[in-house]
């Protein structure tokens, strides 16, 4: 269906017409803002609002280039738009282009200081560039600005998590959940528990994320803190339900293995390795893994070749060092 907009269609109404169906339906906004920039009744600030507001659809379909160009007319029709600028520098950096990025968040701030969300998607887009300190500053100015912004301490609890802090990694997700209780935020969190080792607290996370969205990689994680617990047979019912949402999940394949292999089950857990390795011959987790369990099978050459292989894809492994020393001395013995 192709929404027009007619003679009878005032420019309020094609205006408040492409900016609900863009929220609600992001085609069919696509075709109503369409319409409304062709029909000739927008013209200025009005026509810009327009062409930003057809980005925004473009950039929810994850049409970014098309995105692009619209936030490029709407700039072009005002120049001090700074939600342009700001909507414009997402769609640079959802296609990885971070700098010019930046470039925008520096305008979409330079026209409009207190534009929370331009500090909020800085802070993303440096987070994404591995640069934790300047997220995290920027979430801070975001939070001052808009303490109700639940994305800002989300992101700096994201960033905390990558600096290796993860106290504040957790003070950061608790703000978030509190002010915005979804999925991904609870999974988060439990992450951050389980780097700590707090393995109990990340299980209780991952269920909350499990309840609201059962997504493989919250069976994958719950997996993770489980087998970490000694709870093999729940790991591996997780890991299960991963592999069956998705079979070539080779990290899923790992950890399973490595759950068979704290039952005991050698043969079950080499099984897994060896097929995580087929799907990803370049992981030196999973070759190292294998080596380490055909050590205590007592099948030492093949156990050397895992550790030597796995030092060429890593080769600051240590416990792969650590590992293959020790299964010389035995052969020495």
């Amino acid at each position: 269906m192709f929404v027009t907009v007619t003679p009878a269609m005032s420019q309020d109404e094609a205006a408040r017409h492409c900016a609900e169906l863009s929220l609600a339906n992001p085609t069919l906004g696509i075709q109503s803002c369409t319409a409304a920039i062709h029909s000739g009744h927008f013209t200025g600030d009005a026509l810009a609002a327009m062409f930003g507001i057809r980005g925004s659809a473009y950039y929810t379909t994850r049409a970014f280039s098309q995105a692009i160009s619209d936030f490029d007319q709407a700039i072009r029709i005002k120049p001090d738009f700074a939600e342009a600028f700001n909507a414009r520098g997402e769609a640079y950096s959802a296609v990885g282009d971070y700098n010019r990025a930046i470039q925008d968040y520096d305008e979409a701030i330079q026209l409009k200081p207190d534009l929370a969300a331009a500090f909020a998607d800085r802070g993303l887009t440096y987070y994404r560039k591995g640069e934790y300190s300047r997220a995290i500053q920027d979430y801070d100015q975001a939070i001052r600005l808009k303490p109700e912004l639940a994305e800002a301490f989300f992101g700096r609890g994201q960033a905390y998590h990558a600096n290796g802090n993860y106290d504040r990694a957790l003070e950061g997700y608790d703000q978030a959940i509190q002010l915005k209780p979804d999925a991904e935020t609870y999974f988060k969190r439990g992450n951050s528990y389980y780097a700590k080792g707090d393995f109990v607290p990340a299980v209780g996370d991952y269920d909350r994320a499990i309840q609201l969205n059962p997504d493989l990689a919250y069976f994958n994680n719950r997996g993770n803190a489980l087998s970490a617990m000694g709870k093999y047979d729940l790991a591996i019912a997780d890991y299960d339900e991963a592999i069956r949402r998705k079979p070539d999940l080779a990290e899923s394949l790992v950890g399973r293995g490595g759950a068979f292999a704290g039952k005991g089950d050698y043969d079950r857990a080499i099984q897994d390795f060896d097929q995580a390795i087929r799907l990803d011959p370049l992981d030196p987790t999973a070759v190292y893994n294998r080596g380490t369990i055909l050590s205590k099978m007592g099948k030492q050459d093949q156990a050397i070749a895992d550790f030597d292989q796995a030092i060429r894809l890593k080769p600051d492994y240590s416990a792969a060092f650590d590992n293959r020393g020790l299964v010389y001395a035995s052969k020495v013995d």
